[in-house]
C-alpha cells in the first residue's frame, strides 16, 4: 500500500503542498481519508483504489437523495495521475458518527432510525447497469483462503477446537441458505462509524462507494462482532425491529453466521491476530464463543 505522501504528491493536482491536510483514517483495502482544506473551502476527502466513474458515484447518491437519504455531497472527483487510485472530494459534514454518541444518546432510538434508511435502500428501484453479487465466486475464494490460513496457523484451529473440514462443511450448508433470496442495494458496511448525526439530530449516511446489489447480511460485513455487544446491542436491536417487523427470519441467523466464518477467514488472511497482539485475546474469546454455537444452534449466537 503506498504512504500518504506518496498517494498525494504529484497525482492529485487539486492538492497543493499549500493546503491543509488532516490525515483521518487509513485502512488495509487502500482507503485513505482526511480533512483537506483550502482558502475557500473544507473537504471529506477519499482516496480509493478503484475502477469508479464520477458517474457511476453520483449515480448511487442519486439513488440516496431520490429516497430521502441523506448523505455528503461529491463536490469534485479526480482520477489519479499515475496510477489506478480516485480521489473523492466530498462536502464536510459539521456532524459526528454515532459510535461518538453510544453513552449519552438512545442508541435504541438511534437504531431504529438506521434501521428505516436501510429498508428505503433496499427498497429503492436501481439502475439497469447494476450486476447481481457473485455470491459463488466469493465463496469459493474464502474457501481457497481457508486452506491457506489452516496450514498457515494450526495452533490457532486447534485452540479453538475447529477443523479446516468442519468449516467448508459448515459454510457449503450455510450458502444454501441464500437460495431463493433476491439482491436488493445495499451499502455495504453500515457501522455506525458510517453514519453521521448532526446537531439537529439528522442522519447522514458516508463511505457509499461500495454500494452495490447483495443481501441484507454484507451491510453489517464488518461490524458483525460487535452486535451482541453489551452497549452496542440495543443500536442493533432497533436496526432488526425495522428490517424485519414481524421477527428475524431463520435465513438470516444464518447468513450472519456465514458472515462470521468468513471474517475469521479473512481475519486470519489478512494477519489481524499478528498484527494486532493487544487484540488477539479478545478475538480469540469472540471465535471460541463463535464456533461453540454455531455448528449447534439455529439462532446466531449474538442477536
Amino acid at each position: 500500500m503506498l504512504s500518504n505522501q506518496e498517494l498525494i504528491s504529484g497525482n492529485f493536482p487539486r492538492i497543493k503542498h499549500s493546503d491543509k491536510i488532516e490525515y483521518m483514517k487509513n485502512s488495509w483495502s487502500g482507503n485513505t481519508v482526511f480533512k483537506f482544506q483550502t482558502q475557500q473551502d473544507t473537504f471529506l476527502v477519499k482516496i480509493i483504489k478503484d475502477n469508479q466513474t464520477k458517474d457511476s458515484i453520483e449515480e448511487k447518491l442519486n439513488l440516496l437523495s431520490s429516497n430521502n437519504i441523506k448523505t455528503a455531497k461529491l463536490m469534485h472527483f479526480e482520477k489519479s495521475v499515475c496510477n489506478n487510485y480516485s480521489c473523492y472530494y466530498y462536502q464536510f459534514l459539521d456532524a459526528l458518527s454515532i459510535n461518538d454518541f453510544i453513552k449519552t444518546a438512545d442508541i435504541y432510538e438511534l437504531g431504529k432510525k438506521a434501521g428505516e434508511i436501510l429498508v428505503r435502500l433496499k427498497n429503492s428501484p436501481y439502475p439497469k447497469t447494476w450486476k447481481p453479487f457473485n455470491l459463488t465466486r466469493y465463496h469459493n475464494g474464502f474457501l481457497i483462503r481457508l486452506n491457506q490460513v489452516a496450514t498457515d496457523f494450526p495452533q490457532i484451529f486447534k485452540e479453538l477446537n475447529i477443523t479446516k473440514e468442519m468449516l467448508t462443511q459448515q459454510l457449503n450448508l450455510l450458502l444454501k441458505s441464500f437460495d431463493g433470496i433476491e439482491q436488493k442495494p445495499i451499502h455495504a458496511d453500515f457501522g455506525m462509524h458510517n453514519l453521521m448525526l448532526t446537531k439537529e439530530s439528522q442522519i447522514y449516511v458516508i463511505d457509499i462507494e461500495s454500494m452495490e446489489l447483495g443481501y441484507d447480511c454484507f451491510n453489517f460485513t464488518h461490524n458483525v462482532r460487535f452486535i451482541g455487544n453489551k452497549t452496542e446491542k440495543p443500536y442493533y436491536k432497533g436496526i432488526f425491529e425495522k428490517l424485519f417487523p414481524s421477527g428475524i427470519p431463520q435465513y438470516f441467523h444464518n447468513h450472519l453466521k456465514y458472515i462470521a466464518i468468513v471474517n475469521f477467514i479473512r481475519s486470519l488472511h489478512h494477519r489481524e491476530l499478528e498484527n494486532c497482539p493487544k487484540y488477539k485475546k479478545e478475538k480469540l474469546k469472540y471465535f471460541a464463543e463463535l464456533f461453540k454455537d454455531i455448528f449447534t444452534k439455529q439462532e446466531f449466537c449474538l442477536l
